[in-house]
């Protein structure tokens, strides 16, 4: 047995493989400036999978699956990002002005956004998915989580002084 295609095929598929990321990460690069549309594109997929939990009447553990997805995700759009003593932030007002780095840009949380929108959506043709459950008992459970948590981040934005928005850079009036 000689040394012939036997892992031809596995290469072939590599080639493939590494070709569609290349071409996915350049579609994914001309994009990134676009923050609006991107937004835009990713608001009216979740309103196409919310209309399709709708029209369906089913799939709810589905769409709490997505939805406990991105409030984790928010969650960490809205967290700094730590090191390893904890949260890089400034501590004293003398200190050298740092700006905001979050745990997850911008760009990476819109990604996942659309990731999981997608994969919600793919999911809610799949009828193993389809389980019966008491739907307004998942949103009230939801509804609670998301309040705990978001109170949690709003306590340690007061106590570490910091607010992760911002409405550009500072002016000082025409000159």
């Amino acid at each position: 047995m000689e040394g012939g295609d036997g892992g031809g095929s596995l290469g072939g598929i590599q080639k493939v493989y590494g070709d569609a990321k290349r071409n996915i990460q350049t579609k994914l690069d001309l994009i990134s400036p676009m923050v609006v549309p991107r937004w835009v594109f990713g608001g009216m997929f979740l309103l196409a999978f919310f209309l399709r939990i709708f029209l369906v009447h089913g799939y709810y553990i589905i769409a709490y699956a997505l939805g406990i997805n991105l409030l984790f995700n928010f969650v960490a759009f809205l967290s700094p990002k730590s090191g390893e003593d904890g949260p890089i932030l400034p501590t004293q007002s003398e200190a050298e002005y740092r700006p905001f780095e979050r745990a997850l840009p911008e760009f990476k949380f819109w990604i996942r956004v659309v990731r999981g929108t997608g994969l919600a959506l793919i999911a809610s043709f799949i009828s193993l998915f389809d389980l019966p459950v008491f739907w307004p008992l998942l949103l009230l459970y939801f509804v609670g989580l998301s309040v705990h948590t978001l109170r949690g981040r709003v306590q340690h934005m007061i106590k570490y002084k910091y607010l992760p928005f911002s409405s550009g850079k500072k002016t000082y009036g025409a000159q």
